[in-house]
């Protein structure tokens, strides 16, 4: 499954014309920070995962939802009704977490590109699969996912990750509003990104 990546967008200023509609959202959707005295005592990559697994509750992600929201850009509104969201899925589970995000919506191609956002979430030299770490980024050009932990399948290596864009129909236990929780095939060229938690 790949992402198709919707157009750029930026925070406009105030010299450029509005490019999202500012809207409120609705009541079961928030761009707040959830986190409590508990989830700052979880390691990364288990803060992370708890956050994604509570935003693929978000009809938002399906595919034929008419709009998304970008948390971390002050709840801008996107029509994206068509595409899948899988980097509005991770950048909007890494806000919801406390996570460091970008100032504007990064497209996955934006994301492969190893010369931007390494200040939030820096590409971190995997050679080996055993040096992934739970919570990082895993990045196609097309397509990104939030990784949990290696799985080995007639030794093919995979990784049990979660991702929003999948072909598979929802089915109200690992798939819900088009957001898997998986095997992805851990395999083309693709780059590794280790989010940083804000302090």
């Amino acid at each position: 499954s790949v992402c198709i990546a919707p157009p750029r967008t930026n925070i406009p200023n105030d010299n450029t014309e509005e490019e999202f509609e500012d809207v409120s959202l609705p009541d079961s959707i928030s761009y707040q920070s959830d986190l409590t005295e508990a989830d700052t005592k979880l390691s990364n990559g288990n803060l992370i995962l708890k956050y994604a697994f509570r935003e693929q509750k978000k009809s938002m992600y399906a595919k034929n939802s008419e709009y998304v929201y970008l948390y971390w850009l002050k709840n801008k509104k996107l029509n994206l009704k068509g595409y899948t969201k899988c980097n509005i899925f991770a950048i909007n589970t890494l806000y919801k977490a406390g996570f460091l995000c970008p100032k504007q919506n990064a497209r996955t191609a934006d994301l492969m590109n190893e010369r931007l956002f390494n200040d939030i979430f820096p590409v971190t030299d995997v050679s080996k699969p055993s040096q992934l770490v739970k919570g990082d980024l895993i990045v196609w050009n097309g397509h990104v996912i939030i990784y949990d932990t290696i799985a080995v399948v007639n030794k093919d290596l995979y990784a049990k990750a979660i991702w929003a864009g999948t072909r598979k129909r929802d089915n109200g236990k690992n798939i819900i509003n088009n957001v898997i929780y998986g095997k992805y095939p851990l395999s083309g060229n693709f780059i590794v990104r280790r989010p940083i938690r804000k302090k």
